[in-house]
């Protein structure tokens, strides 16, 4: 059974990132926040290329990277991971403040 489980897994990962990459819009970064603004520390920010990690920021300028557990995927309309059964993906958008604004 846990044998099936993760392949199933596997099968719906694989899926995930064929989906959003046949569209070929790249024109997003990773989602990482430069956290230069009080708002970015209220919440948490999806990566837009991973859907099992999300960012945190810790302190001025820098932001963390955090993994979900197996089996579960970040889902930004829930601000949290989610079990792979109940996400669904989602449009990827950068933070207004991300690093390549912000450093231009």
């Amino acid at each position: 059974m846990k044998g099936a489980i993760s392949i199933m897994f596997i099968v719906l990962l694989d899926i995930s990132f064929m989906v959003p990459s046949s569209r070929a819009d790249f024109s997003h970064t990773n989602g990482r926040p430069s956290c230069v603004k009080p708002y970015e520390f209220e919440r948490v920010w999806r990566n837009n290329f991973d859907p099992t990690k999300y960012w945190r920021c810790y302190k001025i300028g820098l932001a963390i990277s955090y993994e979900c557990q197996l089996q579960y995927l970040y889902l930004d309309s829930r601000q949290g991971c989610v079990h792979f059964t109940q996400w669904k993906w989602e449009p990827p958008y950068d933070p207004i403040t991300d690093l390549r604004r912000h450093n231009k």
